[in-house]
């Protein structure tokens, strides 16, 4: 038996990056979704258990703590493993930056799986965006925020990032950049 929970954001008023959806399941033995083609990128970060990822004719064994990348236009297969099925959450995103965000983070067509072991942030993050589930401008304003915050934590496996000419700042110096203006902002909606 599988345990789901789900958000599906209907507002798209922002342009560089926007959630579509995200939720979190624990699977049953052997569950699998596909062949699918999705419309936007899809990530999938595994919180416990295995499961196997197929694309491009290609397999991948994907484990605790480790996700994969679904990219648009894409036939994909995903599948829990019979003995140690999968617990992961996924994040659905799109918006005219969002390849430069997930470069950000290491992924692109060429590289689909990640590794992240630093803790339960990315779960804390989706488990937050799923409690911010009305169509107020608040609630929209909360996960867009998290949805930054989420790839802050997925940017951390590059140690830094060239930005144009010949500056590079580290993302641990971007996420303190971006942690301390998130928190003059909701200071100010107080």
């Amino acid at each position: 038996m599988s345990d789901i929970y789900f958000l599906e954001n209907t507002n798209k008023d922002f342009i560089d990056l926007y959630l579509c959806y995200c939720g979190m399941e624990q699977c049953a033995p052997l569950y699998s979704f596909g062949p699918a083609i999705r419309p936007n990128y899809l990530l999938h970060y595994v919180l416990d258990g295995k499961g196997y990822y197929y694309v491009n004719n290609e397999k991948y064994e994907v484990n605790k703590n480790e996700g994969f990348l679904i990219c648009p236009n894409v036939v994909t297969f995903y599948q829990a493993d019979e003995e140690n099925p999968w617990t992961y959450l996924w994040i659905g995103i799109d918006g005219e930056k969002v390849e430069t965000y997930l470069k950000a983070a290491g992924l692109n067509n060429d590289t689909l799986i990640f590794k992240y072991n630093d803790g339960d942030l990315l779960k804390e993050y989706i488990l937050e965006m799923l409690k911010h589930n009305t169509s107020s401008s608040s609630d929209s304003l909360k996960i867009e925020g998290l949805l930054y915050m989420f790839f802050s934590e997925l940017a951390k496996q590059n140690k830094s990032v060239k930005r144009s000419g010949t500056t590079s700042k580290s993302y641990s110096q971007i996420e303190s950049e971006v942690r301390a203006k998130y928190q003059v902002r909701e200071q100010k909606a107080q």
